[in-house]
């Protein structure tokens, strides 16, 4: 709930949810916790790209109704894409350019909420943890 996983927390919702197009299943997951499927840059672009079904009214849900799954008082993380679109170019321009060398980001475990299973690590996809 909220910008997860380092800053939400987490929530069952009661589903599962399986499929074979990996599109269809979060823009599925999207909608049920609020947000328009493209809304999400990954979902949207991958259906753009062909690589699986992102539009809703396409999607075959078996076991319950998609409306029903919705949930209502879901947490949704911040918009940093909203943000961006309203700065004006030549600060997108200059911080696109800028950011590299002003912004570092560095992987942080919370000690509290670590289980020391060593999937951080495991699946790191730059190695920046070991």
């Amino acid at each position: 709930v909220g910008d997860g996983p380092a800053a939400g927390s987490p929530r069952n919702i009661g589903v599962v949810l399986a499929s074979e197009d990996f599109v269809a299943l979060d823009a599925v997951a999207s909608y049920i916790i609020g947000y328009d499927p493209f809304e999400v840059d990954i979902t949207r672009v991958a259906a753009e790209r062909g690589l699986g079904e992102g539009k809703l009214e396409k999607i075959e849900v078996k076991g319950a109704c998609l409306s029903e799954l919705k949930i209502k008082d879901y947490k949704l993380a911040s918009h940093i894409n909203s943000l961006l679109k309203k700065m004006p170019g030549f600060v997108l321009f200059t911080f696109r350019h800028l950011a590299p060398w002003l912004l570092k980001i560095r992987p942080v475990i919370d000690k509290d909420r670590c289980t020391r299973c060593g999937e951080c690590i495991e699946h790191c996809p730059t190695e920046a943890m070991s």
